[in-house]
């Protein structure tokens, strides 16, 4: 059984229908590479599989049917989300945008996993994130994502506008994700990076699966 399983997944925006008939599915452990260009729906995809979108049609997270749940639910069943755009909380500090994202007593605990994986963040705990650099405000971001202890991660164009220093200390990170068991669904425009870093990929053209 797949841990995530989505047949005839269509989303819309508002009134506009940006996804169509998607049929997907991530393994328990595996690593997917979402590919498309600019506007494709890769974006659409992720929130639409968040719970952020109007959407029709199955959607299963480890047998459990999540199509009705709203995205605060599917978070609590393992769904864990990280936007692109570096959503972090630029008035908080580092600390503080974690601890916001813990769902558990033991967000103590996590927020130790987490500097772990990403030293420099737990140098810059106490910095408003407003004051990190764009490497470690992505670091921030996919570290508050990891604070819901999720099963699968989906993962919005964490390279976009990164410098190259900070783009091969997330690949970094993300291979350690990996390796810890976490399935990743990685949306990214670049094929070669993606497809070093994933099992497998998929294509999406004008919100719909080609291959």
């Amino acid at each position: 059984m797949s841990l995530l399983m989505a047949r005839g997944l269509s989303a819309w925006h508002g009134d506009t229908h940006v996804l169509r008939g998607i049929d997907l599915g991530v393994e328990a452990g595996e690593t997917v590479a979402l590919l498309g260009e600019n506007g494709a729906g890769k974006s659409s995809l992720l929130l639409a599989l968040a719970g952020h979108l109007r959407c029709e049609g199955a959607l299963h997270l480890n047998g459990q049917d999540i199509a009705p749940a709203p995205a605060h639910r599917r978070a609590r069943l393992g769904l864990g989300f990280c936007p692109g755009g570096r959503r972090v909380f630029t008035g908080m500090t580092g600390a503080d945008n974690l601890a916001v994202a813990a769902r558990t007593t033991a967000a103590r605990a996590r927020a130790a996993a987490i500097y772990a994986l990403f030293p420099e963040l737990e140098r810059r705990q106490h910095s408003p994130a407003w004051q990190l650099s764009g490497g470690e405000q992505q670091m921030l971001a996919l570290g508050r994502a990891l604070m819901g202890e999720p099963r699968l991660l989906l993962l919005d164009e964490p390279f976009l506008g990164l410098a190259p220093d900070a783009e091969a200390r997330l690949q970094q990170g993300l291979q350690a994700i990996r390796l810890s068991g976490v399935s990743i669904l990685l949306a990214d425009q670049d094929r070669e990076r993606a497809e070093s870093l994933c099992n497998r990929s998929i294509i999406i053209h004008q919100g719909q699966m080609l291959l």
